[in-house]
């Protein structure tokens, strides 16, 4: 039997992730870095980002000095988990906007380490 699979998958930039997961793991200086890093390591993969990236939130080349390792959600899944995927500066500002990348580029989702994150049960118990 084929599974079938959606074209496209939707995303939403995670409101209020700055709080929760400022900053990277140790060494990296920016959550960019730690996507590529990762990236790299996962799909063996070389290459650096190319001169110019198009941010799928906006649709706009932009250079690579204005992308972003932004958090963001799968929506209408059952999978509540971060991930960190390149969108530009000001789609990251961009609280709880959300995009259609193609079902293909899951693997660009990177999976922000779970260390890093307050689930709500956690922060349930506090309280």
């Amino acid at each position: 039997m084929v599974e079938f699979r959606p074209k496209y998958i939707t995303i939403r930039n995670v409101v209020g992730s700055s709080k929760v997961s400022p900053n990277p793991p140790y060494p990296f200086t920016g959550w960019i870095r730690y996507w590529e890093a990762t990236y790299r390591e996962i799909h063996d993969f070389s290459t650096p980002i190319r001169p110019e990236y198009t941010c799928p939130f906006c649709n706009t080349s932009k250079p690579t000095s204005d992308i972003v390792g932004g958090h963001v959600q799968k929506v209408d899944d059952d999978d509540k988990s971060w991930y960190i995927f390149p969108i530009c500066s000001g789609c990251n500002k961009d609280n709880d906007k959300e995009t259609q990348i193609p079902y293909e580029s899951l693997d660009l989702l990177i999976p922000v380490p779970s260390n890093l994150i307050e689930s709500e049960e956690d922060e349930d118990k506090e309280e």
